[in-house]
């Protein structure tokens, strides 16, 4: 909108050139009217020189807006003043009818410089068409550069969103794994210390497991003692009534 709008004031810009061109134009013209026939020659190639600048003028202003003419030539040739050559303008002096040739000459100088200001006016407002016509182009065509900038942008905002989306799924899920490892690393330490709890209390059976033997082995020393003794006991009374039965035999 911007460049639109730059566009459009240039245009404006251009316009206000091309309207002030042609009231330097008028204003030439109109001070052409001032001259007596003695300088009719004159005024002419004048006239020619002028309309030759705002030609040029006229050509400058559509090689600044980017136009071409295709018959440039032809163009010149619509709108160039034809310039009378100085002997018909001394024979026309010398002849007798001179005062009513010179009312009729002004009549069709006058015509004459009515068309070619006409003509001119049509070439400008032509170039200033052309111009304004080539801008108009312009503004379209950034216009749609700008519409098309647009969309790409569009897409790029919805790739975003997507690969937001996707970023957040993956943040989401990547936030569970990350709280499942949690519960299976407490569960883990868990694991472990009742693993060495019970291996602690392993430990302690096979202590009370060890300890058991060795009483148990005390316990069998003992019996063995105990049985020996007993033996050693019952021999003894065994001989003892065999040496008191001998002696009540005896």
């Amino acid at each position: 909108e911007e460049h639109v709008s730059s566009m459009v004031l240039s245009s404006k810009t251009v316009g206000g050139l091309a309207v002030c061109a042609v009231i330097s134009l008028v204003f030439l013209v109109r001070r052409q009217n001032q001259f007596s026939l003695e300088s009719l020659g004159d005024r002419s190639n004048t006239r020619s020189s002028a309309a030759l600048s705002q030609l040029s003028e006229a050509k400058w202003l559509a090689k600044e807006k980017g136009l071409k003419f295709s018959r440039e030539d032809d163009l010149a040739k619509s709108y160039l003043p034809r310039a009378q050559p100085i002997d018909e303008v001394l024979g026309d002096l010398a002849s007798p009818d001179f005062e009513i040739k010179e009312g009729e000459y002004q009549l069709k100088l006058d015509e004459k410089k009515d068309r070619d200001e006409a003509k001119l006016y049509r070439t400008k407002a032509h170039i200033l068409r052309m111009a304004s016509a080539n801008d108009v182009e312009i503004a379209h065509h950034e216009l749609n550069e700008v519409e098309g900038l647009d969309k790409h942008l569009q897409r790029i905002s919805r790739v975003a969103r997507a690969k937001r989306a996707i970023f957040r799924k993956d943040t989401l899920r990547t936030l569970h794994l990350r709280r499942w490892a949690d519960n299976l690393r407490a569960e883990a330490n868990g694991v472990q210390s009742r693993a060495a709890g019970l291996q602690r209390k392993v430990g302690a059976l096979r202590r009370d497991a060890e300890l058991n033997k060795q009483a148990a082995e005390k316990d069998e020393d003992q019996e063995d003692a105990v049985q020996e003794s007993l033996t050693t006991s019952l021999v003894r009374r065994e001989l003892s009534e065999r040496s008191l039965q001998r002696a009540r035999s005896r």
